[in-house]
C-alpha cells in the first residue's frame, strides 16, 4: 500500500542536515523517497537494514475505498527508502500487516502534499514492488545519509 506525507525532518536513515531531527535534504523533494514499513525497513530503529534500498513500484489500479482513488498514472517509478514509517502515529498504514491487509507500505515524501507524488496522479494506490539496484542518481544522493551501507 502507499500513502504520502510531508514533514520535512531528517528521516530515520539519517538523510538530512543538522543534529536531532534536523531537516530533510532538498533532493528528497525532487526524487521519490519513502518512509517504509518494518517489513521493508528491517531491523534497527535509526539505521534499518532497508535504509537506502531502491524499489521498482507499480500501481495495480487498486486502492482502499475511502482512503484514495485509482491512479491516473500506472507507470513504474523508482522509490528509495530513507525513513521508517512511524507506527505510533500511523498504525492504520504502517503496521505489518496494516489494517487493510497489506504486508508492506510506502509512505512517499510529497513536498507540501502537492509535489512529485501529486504530479504523478497517485492518491494512495495499491502497488506491486520489488527491490532493484539504486540508479546512479539515487546512489549518489544516498552517500550523504548517515546510514551508508
Amino acid at each position: 500500500s502507499t500513502t504520502r506525507y510531508w514533514d520535512g525532518f531528517k528521516g530515520a536513515c539519517g538523510c538530512g542536515t543538522g543534529t536531532g531531527t534536523g531537516k530533510a535534504y532538498p533532493w528528497q523533494y525532487q526524487i521519490l523517497t519513502a518512509a517504509v514499513s518494518n517489513s521493508i525497513y528491517g531491523s534497527g530503529e535509526w539505521c534499518g537494514s532497508g535504509c537506502g534500498k531502491c524499489y521498482a513500484v507499480t500501481p495495480t489500479g487498486g486502492f482502499v475505498e475511502g482512503q484514495g482513488r485509482a491512479p491516473s498514472n500506472r507507470k513504474t517509478q523508482v522509490i528509495m527508502a530513507t525513513n521508517l514509517c512511524p507506527m505510533q502515529y500511523n498504525q492504520q498504514w504502517c503496521t505489518s500487516p496494516n489494517w487493510y491487509g497489506y504486508t508492506s507500505h510506502f509512505d512517499i515524501m510529497d513536498y507540501n502534499m502537492n509535489g512529485i507524488v501529486t504530479a504523478l496522479g497517485w492518491d494512495n494506490p495499491e502497488v506491486y514492488y520489488y527491490e532493484i539496484p539504486c540508479p546512479t542518481v539515487q546512489a549518489n544522493y544516498w552517500k550523504q545519509c548517515e546510514c551508508k551501507k
